[in-house]
């Protein structure tokens, strides 16, 4: 888009800003995973969204906050302060063009504490409406992937793996997929409320989950499967942005 048609749609433009990660995943996926995914799904929903409705896509943040990645070669992260600051300013820049609605999503889990602070953030100074999210709250198609793996399979398991065979399968190594227990799912068969995540969360790193780097079982994984998620997961966000568009949002208290 031209500075003048995003100017002309900026009232009534819902920007779309997606982010993703540079961080290891696994013996059988690439450092950029979450970053193919992220574009894959994108240009998915570019096509689901109705043409009368004016969207802004922005190209995507490749970099985020990966720390839980560290000591695995090929992980770039940014630092919490740096991701809240950049969100921050791009949303910032979107609200000196006239845009007031904005969705950040992501393609990587460990950015949803940044997204939501950059987002309350935005709300305060400018009064933007904000959604900050990430494909996988969109859930996947019923019994399409066994209830322990959506629950544990959180990096480089059957999910992200069928993403990456159906969006970019020349990029996948079958042959080092395994299944790659989660640590996650020892602690919550023996524990009713510490584990890795629910209401008695550790605070991890991806090694105290799995040494290899990655969680799931990537050995699973189709390229039927990624089809189907990938679908379903544009699908649901596109919806969210025609909401989004005739959601008119109040002028926030101060």
């Amino acid at each position: 888009m031209t500075s003048e048609a995003v100017g002309a749609a900026a009232s009534q433009a819902v920007a779309v800003l997606p982010i993703a990660a540079v961080e290891q995943h696994g013996p059988h996926l690439p450092v950029g995973t979450d970053l193919t995914i992220t574009e894959g799904l994108v240009s998915m929903l570019a096509e689901k969204v109705p043409d009368d409705v004016p969207v802004v896509f922005l190209p995507p943040v490749p970099f985020g906050k990966s720390d839980e990645h560290g000591g695995f070669a090929g992980t770039v992260s940014l630092s919490a302060e740096t991701m809240i600051a950049v969100l921050t300013d791009i949303g910032g820049s979107l609200a000196a063009s006239g845009i007031a609605r904005l969705v950040i999503v992501s393609g990587h889990g460990g950015n949803s504490e940044c997204m939501g602070i950059a987002a309350r953030r935005l709300r305060e100074r400018y009064g933007m409406a904000v959604v900050a999210t990430n494909f996988m709250r969109f859930g996947l198609p019923d019994g399409i992937v066994p209830e322990d793996e959506a629950r544990f399979g959180i990096h480089g398991g059957m999910i992200e793996t069928s993403l990456m065979l159906h969006l970019a399968p020349d990029q996948v190594d079958m042959t080092k997929a395994a299944d790659f227990a989660s640590a996650a799912q020892t602690l919550a068969q023996s524990n009713a409320f510490l584990g890795f995540s629910g209401p008695g969360a550790l605070s991890w790193m991806t090694s105290d989950l799995n040494e290899t780097g990655a969680v799931g079982n990537a050995a699973a994984a189709t390229a039927e499967v990624g089809q189907r998620i990938a679908d379903w997961q544009s699908g649901r966000l596109a919806r969210l942005i025609v909401e989004l568009a005739a959601f008119v949002p109040a002028d926030p208290l101060r």
